[in-house]
């Protein structure tokens, strides 16, 4: 069985001082994914960061809020966390062996952060991994520009993960 892993695709990172690497085709890629994986019974799990007070990421602010595009809908689990790895401190271990899941699709923000931790964790933890490429995104740093982190992560990240143009992504449910 497989699940979607939807990770930080929350209002704030479209509000950051640099912006997001290709973030409308990013959007939509990760919108393409929730029609897929919905229309054949596939869980989905949304996570949202939750920062200190003051921050984009405040509890309860408007930036830690899903994406209206990629909005969570009724049966979707949506996980609050602290940590870029999705299994540390939440729930996600539990919710996948409970739905007997196998294989998780990972997609979100940031490639470099949450994305890396988290396709890392999933192997280790022996489940299958799939990237979905061009399903994930970043800002750029004082050293890459964000689309050298995503194909650098693209290519580290096959050692851990089947990546795959989330265009090609299918989900059985």
């Amino acid at each position: 069985m497989q699940a979607l892993l939807v990770l930080d695709v929350v209002n704030a990172i479209f509000e950051l001082p640099i912006p997001l690497h290709d973030a409308d085709g990013f959007v939509e890629r990760v919108r393409c994914l929730l029609v897929r994986a919905r229309a054949t019974g596939v869980p989905v799990v949304h996570f949202r960061h939750l920062g200190p007070e003051g921050s984009l990421f405040a509890p309860g602010g408007r930036g830690r809020e899903i994406d209206a595009r990629v909005a969570a809908v009724e049966g979707e689990l949506v996980i609050d966390k602290r940590e870029p790895d999705m299994f540390v401190g939440t729930s996600l271990a539990e919710v996948l062996a409970e739905r007997a899941v196998d294989e998780v699709v990972i997609c979100g923000f940031s490639t470099e952060g949450c994305v890396d931790s988290t396709v890392r964790s999933a192997w280790a933890k022996g489940l299958r991994v799939v990237l979905a490429s061009g399903a994930h995104t970043t800002t750029a740093n004082a050293v890459l520009t964000a689309e050298q982190i995503v194909r650098h992560h693209d290519l580290v990240l096959a050692r851990f993960a089947r990546v795959m143009p989330a265009v090609d992504v299918m989900f059985a449910g």
